[in-house]
């Protein structure tokens, strides 16, 4: 008797994988956006989609994942992906951003569900805003006296493309008000204010240079300007003009 084994139908059944994306950002506040962009890209360079529809395309094809939240993109076949944040997208005017945004995951029939984790950190800018007191003995008027300001390395030299102003004048009030000066990391800086010297030759000007330090440290997710001197009425210098008088002696005779 012979027996024969045959299989009359072959059948095949296709298992699939999620992948989740987690969304993490650090410092911002409400500043920071609402959502993010990210492609998804497979091993043969195809974008996937939201829905888990994987074309191709010449422009990138985005997925938004939620600030602090996450998206899961279900029923990808086995393949290996790299998840890339739009990092352009993300940046905040007044802040410095680290993204840690490009990861990979390798979907298998031993890692069907799969997560990457992409992470943004900003850190607020620092700023700040110098300013100088004229003490003059003589009658003072707003613009009497005119000022400069540069930045300077340790040694007083001035640094190419620092800061610097000229001509700033004081108030009626004696007060000199530099524009604010922006910082995007940490650092030390130093500041030499001076005062122009005028033509009118019954005052004394100030020759001093007047050297401001700037430290920038940061706090958290902020960084933070301080000055020094910065005294209890937040000048960081104090300038001081004698004014003198010409006395007239007049000699008159009588009599010989």
């Amino acid at each position: 008797t012979l027996f024969r084994s045959s299989i009359n139908a072959g059948l095949t059944n296709t298992q699939y994988g999620d992948l989740t994306i987690n969304k993490t950002v650090i410092g911002g506040g409400n500043d920071a956006p609402a959502s993010y962009k990210a492609t998804v890209v497979n091993s043969e360079g195809k974008y996937v989609q939201e829905d888990g529809t994987i074309v191709e395309s010449e422009d990138p094809i985005y997925v938004n994942v939620p600030k602090n939240g996450s998206i899961t993109i279900e029923k990808l076949p086995f393949d290996t992906y790299t998840v890339t944040e739009y990092a352009d997208g993300a940046k905040v005017t007044g802040y410095q951003l680290v993204v840690d945004g490009t990861k990979t995951a390798t979907i298998d029939k031993d890692n069907l569900d799969v997560s990457v984790t992409l992470t943004n950190t900003y850190t607020q800018d620092a700023s700040k805003i110098l300013k100088a007191k004229k003490d003059f003995n003589g009658n003072l008027e707003a613009g009497d006296f005119t000022f400069n300001i540069v930045e300077v390395d340790a040694s007083g030299n001035a640094i190419t493309g620092g800061f610097h102003q000229e001509n700033v004048g004081n108030d009626a009030d004696g007060v000199v008000v530099f524009d604010e000066i922006k910082y995007t990391a940490a650092g030390i800086h130093y500041y030499k204010i001076t005062e122009n010297a005028g033509t009118d030759t019954n005052i004394d000007y100030d020759e001093d240079e007047h050297i401001v330090t700037v430290t920038v440290e940061k706090s958290g997710n902020t960084l933070v300007a301080t000055a020094d001197p910065d005294s209890t009425e937040t000048f960081n210098a104090g300038l001081t003009n004698t004014q003198y008088g010409d006395p007239t002696i007049n000699k008159t005779g009588i009599g010989g």
